[in-house]
């Protein structure tokens, strides 16, 4: 049976997958509300869409406000309330069938689009802030595992959205999604409470409220601004009038590109992740399977019209790139809420907030610059591309000034060394990952870092190494590794 990083047995959750359902609720609302079936007009899908990403922006920044100002201790590991969730449910349905309502002929005044869009956006919000908490106490690979697994679940229900061609399916079908990924979450919840807790015990003093946000934002602030700017994109090439012709092929290119995407990125992640070991398949992904994704987005809306097969690749990168970012950004979410005493709401209300903000833009732009806005992608292009050559020289740099003792000595001989120490002495797989990091003369901070967790959870496995090892200090961590003649079967034996 294959293990976690710390030796246990690695469990599939099905119910994890709920958010799934809730992926594709949203795909499916975006979708038919580009659908007007009664008058061919695209002015209730663009209104309902600007609500939607108004209240989500307005919810996630008032949310962010009001916990700044409360500065909470710790979210633990709670789970979203069964009154909060009904009612995120309710506020998604709500939304959900006054926008069908409107799409079956009925005559919805303006005022109620906007309401639908709202009370939608605030619906997802309020049920994301448990689907997050729930992914945060699993282990990162874990999590990503089963948000790839969603994404597919998700492109799959967006698949049966866009070759339908009948209104009440559409909104019968988000309807019943909304209520299927509300139904999951308190399984989902149940599955993460039965994880070991994320101890973040410390010697010393802990984190302030402060310190905790600023790790927080070391560790998204480049994955969000790449999400964002593909929200961007989203918003600036929606096009209403595109979805008005009615249903589509079910076996072209463009119609499979929507399952076909997200399989294809979740397949690029689980790749990376076989094949590398511990935390290694996640810098991979954002130091060079991200940037890659988001060249190709911001190249995409400025590539001219195409035939053959390279049309059908231009419908099917996109998607998998796009659904590659939002997997990152997901798990990298989710791993600022785990590793650190934040609230996960408050990383999931910062990141839906700038993700609202950029789709709303790219929505708004649209009515002001026409298509010709798509240019501005190739000016976003360098820019991200200047981000991230800025992001990797700060890491450089980090790792250059990351050792806490000057003194070199042969990686390989270290991993060893670490490897015959963690046998003799019972050291778990992930405090082995953080002995490597010691042994290199690496502090506490590079160590978080690089293993993406927060720098209290690495005092935490530094504390249970030494006393494992029997030592004090990491001047006797750090002779006991350069002195093959240590006897480890005796010493173990005494422990």
């Amino acid at each position: 049976m294959r293990t976690d990083k710390e030796g246990r047995a690695f469990a599939f959750h099905g119910s994890l997958l709920g958010a799934g359902a809730l992926l594709g609720t949203l795909w499916g609302a975006i979708k038919f509300s580009g659908i007007d079936w009664a008058t061919g007009s695209a002015t209730h899908a663009l209104l309902f869409n600007e609500a939607f990403a108004v209240a989500l922006a307005a919810c996630g920044v008032c949310w962010c406000a009001a916990l700044a100002v409360r500065k909470p201790k710790a979210e633990g590991r709670a789970g979203l309330p069964l009154a909060a969730c009904c009612a995120g449910t309710a506020l998604v349905l709500l939304g959900s069938f006054v926008m069908g309502w409107c799409f079956l002929g009925a005559g919805v005044p303006l005022v109620a689009i906007v309401l639908a869009g709202a009370c939608f956006g605030m619906g997802m919000l309020m049920l994301g802030f448990g689907w997050l908490a729930a992914y945060a106490a699993f282990e990162p690979a874990t999590a990503l595992v089963h948000a790839g697994l969603s994404f597919v679940l998700a492109g799959g229900l967006r698949y049966a959205f866009v070759t339908l061609d009948s209104a009440v399916a559409s909104v019968a079908g988000v309807l019943a999604l909304a209520v299927a990924a509300a139904c999951a979450l308190p399984l989902a919840q149940r599955a993460a409470a039965g994880q070991p807790v994320v101890t973040t015990e410390d010697d010393g003093e802990p984190c302030t409220w402060r310190q905790q946000v600023a790790q927080a934002f070391e560790m998204l602030w480049l994955p969000l601004v790449g999400a964002m700017i593909a929200s961007f994109i989203q918003g600036l090439v929606w096009d209403p009038v595109a979805s008005q012709t009615g249903m589509i092929d079910a076996w072209s290119v463009r119609s499979l590109s929507v399952v076909a995407g997200p399989a294809v990125g979740a397949v690029v992640i689980f790749l990376i992740l076989g094949a590398s070991k511990g935390a290694k398949g996640l810098r991979t992904l954002q130091q060079v399977a991200y940037p890659i994704a988001m060249a190709i987005l911001l190249l995409y809306p400025v590539v001219g019209p195409a035939e053959g097969v390279l049309a059908d690749v231009l419908e099917l990168v996109p998607q998998a790139c796009f659904a590659l970012v939002a997997l990152f950004l997901w798990s990298a979410a989710a791993i600022a809420a785990r590793g650190l005493r934040l609230l996960p709401s408050l990383v999931l209300a910062a990141c839906a907030a700038g993700l609202a903000l950029a789709y709303l833009a790219g929505l708004l732009l649209i009515k002001v610059v026409g298509t010709g806005g798509r240019d501005l992608c190739l000016v976003m292009l360098t820019a991200y591309l200047v981000l991230f050559s800025i992001s990797l020289a700060q890491n450089t740099q980090t790792e250059k000034h990351g050792r806490v003792t000057d003194e070199l000595r042969p990686e390989v001989l270290i991993r060893q060394r670490c490897d015959e120490l963690s046998g003799a002495y019972g050291v778990s797989p992930r405090e082995t990952e953080v002995l490597y990091y010691l042994g290199r003369g690496y502090n506490h901070g590079y160590i978080a870092r690089k293993l993406f967790v927060s720098e209290n959870t690495v005092r935490t496995h530094v504390r249970h190494i030494y006393a494992k090892l029997g030592v004090s200090s990491r001047e006797e961590l750090l002779d006991l590794i350069d002195d093959p003649g240590t006897a480890l079967g005796a010493s173990a034996d005494g422990l």
